[in-house]
Order: C-alpha cells, then sequence, then structure tokens
C-alpha cells in the first residue's frame, strides 16, 4: 500500500509529464511571467539596488500569478 506522499507524488510527476509534452501551459505561464515582469520594473522604475532587494519577491509574485492564470 502506498503512503500519502507518495501518491501525491506519482500524481504531480504524471501531471507534470502531460504538461510538458503539450507544452501550452508552460509557454503561457512563461509569457505572463515575463509579461508581469516587465510591467513591475516599469511601475517601480527602481534602481540597481532596490531591484535587487524587491527581485525575489517579485518574482514568485509572478510565478503566483502565472500558476493561477493557466
Amino acid at each position: 500500500m502506498m503512503t500519502f506522499a507518495r501518491l501525491v507524488w506519482v500524481v504531480m510527476m504524471k501531471d507534470l509529464r502531460a504538461e510538458f509534452r503539450t507544452k501550452e501551459a508552460v509557454n503561457a505561464s512563461l509569457s505572463f511571467a515575463l509579461v508581469v515582469m516587465l510591467l513591475f520594473s516599469f511601475a517601480f522604475d527602481p534602481d540597481e539596488e532596490s531591484m535587487r532587494i524587491m527581485l525575489g519577491g517579485l518574482l514568485w509574485i509572478v510565478f503566483a500569478f502565472a500558476a493561477r492564470c493557466c
């Protein structure tokens, strides 16, 4: 009998293989992430130092939006 964690792992890997085969969601998520990062750069107009500080948080926001949108 498989444990819950093993079942989650098997289902996750099956879904990821199916997604990477078609590449529709991957391409949509990457293009959305690129557009959001571009919009954030225009909205905040940060200098180099503040961009380095905010980049990690902004990247996680982009990933969350991209995962939710597609």
